[in-house]
């Protein structure tokens, strides 16, 4: 936890964006999402991109569990100057990447660069997001 309390330290009064992934080794969505969360690292390489596994060791767990109330994964946390400014849930580079490009500022990497990715489909009948029906 006190690595976790560090990261946000540093990056205080920066006012660079600091995108936190929390995941669980056993999770097949986030081992699965690790490859484009580093893509995004790389287009996006003025924000800091850190990766924690809540079930790593206790002190994760405690922080994971308790401080963050993270209740699945992965779930994503943006970060300015210690201030949380977004949070989801869900393997979906769509819906990652819409809330990184709200998040990145005039000036930072990746700003104004062009969607890759699409949003996820909208189930109208229930409200939530579902995969494209198949034709």
């Amino acid at each position: 936890m006190d690595e976790y309390e560090q990261v946000l330290d540093d990056a205080d009064g920066t006012d660079g964006l600091t995108v936190l992934m929390v995941g669980v080794t056993y999770c097949k969505p986030c081992k699965a999402f690790s490859k484009k969360y580093q893509d995004f690292a790389d287009r996006f390489n003025g924000a800091r991109f850190i990766k924690v596994f809540g079930n790593e060791n206790k002190d994760m767990t405690v922080l994971c569990r308790d401080e963050l109330k993270v209740k699945s994964t992965p779930t994503f946390y943006f970060f300015r100057n210690k201030e949380q400014v977004h949070m989801h849930t869900g393997a979906n580079a769509g819906k990652f990447e819409k809330f990184i490009l709200a998040n990145v500022r005039e000036g930072e990497p990746g700003y104004g660069s062009e969607r890759q990715f699409e949003d996820p489909v909208e189930d109208p009948k229930k409200g939530e997001k579902s995969a494209s029906p198949a034709r």
